[in-house]
């Protein structure tokens, strides 16, 4: 085996069990416009509130107002985030 050749290695140790995970949907921004999900980052100051609710079943207790802008179609927009933050 030379140097740049790299030995296969097993997926886990020997005994240990791999964590089941569960999937979860995340639903990306859209542009209202043209339903892009390519955006600028988020610029300026992030409003917040901390408000309980429930969205589509989903329980949060913040909300957060993020500006952007679409690189598609140039369309300015506020991402609202709605958090569900344990501390």
């Amino acid at each position: 085996m030379t140097m740049t050749e790299k030995k296969p290695r097993k997926a886990t140790r020997k005994g240990v069990k791999n964590k089941p995970r569960i999937q979860n949907v995340v639903i990306p921004s859209a542009c209202p416009c043209c339903h892009s999900t390519k955006r600028k980052k988020y610029n300026g100051v992030v409003r917040e509130m901390h408000y309980e609710g429930e969205l589509n079943g989903v329980k949060y207790n913040r909300i957060q107002w993020k500006r952007t802008e679409c690189l598609d179609c140039g369309q300015h927009r506020t991402d609202r985030i709605h958090e569900l933050v344990v501390s």
